[in-house]
């Protein structure tokens, strides 16, 4: 399987992303993001959770994430704004609630496609955001 289908779930220990059990490099970008592209696996390499919202992510190199519980579900998002405001708009980074048996620490969030992509969005590419200057990337990691 890969990153892609969303039914692997990836891991990050020692500063190391896996899936499978086999390292995962960025070698093979290109404009084809099947076989590399990430969705379904836990933001920052986990460390949130229902019951740690504001803790720490295991990989430093992503920027905290905000949350707020909504209708009796923790969710959070990534602040797309230049000037974060600390609530949740359609231009932010989507995070999504999710409980995997594979994954301690019980629900937390995951970056799914709708975390970048909003199909209803004006923007050609369907992003959440323009994308000038690496905007979507650099909207979560630190580099």
């Amino acid at each position: 399987m890969t990153p892609v289908s969303g039914a692997v779930v990836a891991s990050f220990t020692a500063g190391t992303w896996t899936v499978d059990d086999r390292p995962q490099g960025i070698a093979n970008l290109s404009a084809d993001l099947s076989n590399d592209h990430p969705i379904g696996i836990q933001y920052g390499g986990g460390g949130l959770t229902v019951g740690a919202p504001a803790a720490p992510l295991n990989d430093p190199d992503f920027v905290a994430a905000d949350s707020a519980v909504i209708n009796t579900t923790t969710v959070w998002w990534v602040d797309t704004e230049a000037t974060p405001n600390g609530t949740r708009q359609k231009t932010d980074m989507q995070l999504y609630t999710r409980t995997e048996a594979s994954v301690a620490g019980g629900a937390q969030p995951f970056v799914e496609c709708a975390s970048c992509h909003d199909p209803h969005s004006e923007v050609t590419t369907f992003l959440r955001v323009v994308n000038d200057g690496s905007a979507v990337c650099l909207a979560c990691h630190n580099k």
